[in-house]
């Protein structure tokens, strides 16, 4: 779980869970960690930011938390492994915001920051 003007800090590590609707082939191995985002620490916002900052290349999906729907996504780059996201609060909507890396097998260091 995260909260609005929050920041997490944390680690892609092999004993995470997979996301496994990104591997296409047995040998491929994408690590992920989900935060949930609920509709009652957003009340009242109309948009929110969320950011990465990560040393490897993240991708972040943002998801509706009660349909599993995909909103949007984000791909981090060589170049560019920080990301920025303005999200569109919509009233009674829970989020699931799922850091996942872009490389196959990668792990590291990040952090997910949520504000207004």
């Amino acid at each position: 779980m995260i909260a609005l003007n929050e920041t997490i800090t944390s680690s892609l590590v092999t004993s995470d869970s997979r996301a496994f609707f990104k591997e296409f082939w047995r040998f491929q191995r994408y690590y992920s960690d989900g935060y949930y985002l609920s509709a009652d620490s957003l009340e009242g916002e109309d948009q929110v930011t969320i950011r990465t900052s990560s040393v490897l290349r993240p991708d972040l999906y943002i998801m509706n938390a009660q349909t599993g729907e995909v909103i949007d996504s984000l791909r981090g780059t060589r170049s560019n492994r920080n990301l920025s996201y303005i999200l569109d609060v919509e009233e009674g909507i829970d989020y699931l915001i799922l850091f996942t890396s872009n490389s196959s097998g990668s792990t590291g260091q990040y952090s997910l920051t949520v504000e207004n």
